[in-house]
């Protein structure tokens, strides 16, 4: 797969999916084998369907979810993903009561493409950093 291809399933995934909430791009952009993995949320359910969901979970919780993508790396059929997102918490997340406050919060994605498919992904983000903007964790010491 060319580089502008997997750069084409990055912006497509970020654009389509995670910021216009079109879950059924999940069926187009995901293989049925995809797994990921998030230690925010390590019990996902894989494929498409998991990552439809996942979708769901953040975007009611974030209704005004905006996704950017401030780097994309390519090499071959792997690549990597910084990303920057501002939300404002206005529904339940994993038990967690919406606050109403707002945050801004940055991570990365390592991932796999085969088949023209996202296969695997690695996420790595600042989910104490969301916490604490949100309100929910307590700062250091505290």
């Amino acid at each position: 797969m060319a580089s502008q291809d997997v750069h084409e399933l990055v912006r497509r995934s970020v654009d389509e999916l995670w910021n216009a909430g079109d879950v059924a791009v999940a069926f187009e952009l995901y293989a049925e084998r995809f797994v990921a993995y998030d230690p925010f949320v390590p019990d996902q359910p894989f494929g498409p369907e998991g990552v439809a969901r996942l979708v769901t979970l953040y975007r009611e919780a974030f209704p005004d979810l905006r996704v950017s993508i401030e780097d994309v790396i390519v090499d071959g059929h792997r690549g990597a993903a910084r990303w920057r997102s501002l939300v404002t918490h206005r529904g339940p997340l994993l038990g967690l009561a919406p606050t109403g406050r707002s945050a801004d919060v940055s991570g990365a994605v390592l991932f796999r493409v085969q088949e023209g498919k996202f296969i695997e992904q690695h996420a790595c983000w600042d989910t104490l950093g969301l916490l604490r903007q949100l309100g929910l964790d307590p700062a250091p010491g505290g």
